[in-house]
């Protein structure tokens, strides 16, 4: 069995852990957040990212749709509710 060690920075590229063992790489263009509704290959299991924030979000967000959780590495972070 090949072993595959290509890698890929998880700032650009999602990861759809799925329910089972699978984890799939999931590449994020500029209308990703736009078509997430319409992918039924992320509708089980988990969507993971990575991003780096160094200021104040300009606008709230909501996931009606699922939850969010932050992972903070460093640094502060301030949550607010939005209701």
């Amino acid at each position: 069995m090949a072993i595959d060690d290509s890698a890929f920075d998880l700032t650009g590229t999602y990861i759809q852990l799925d329910d089972g063992p699978d984890a799939r790489p999931i590449p994020v263009g500029n209308d990703f957040w736009e078509k997430l509704g319409q992918r039924t290959d992320l509708r089980g299991g988990r969507l993971v990212m990575v991003g780096h924030q160094s200021a104040d979000w300009p606008n709230w967000e909501m996931h009606p749709a699922g939850e969010e959780i932050l992972y903070l590495i460093s640094g502060a972070l301030n949550l607010r509710s939005g209701m």
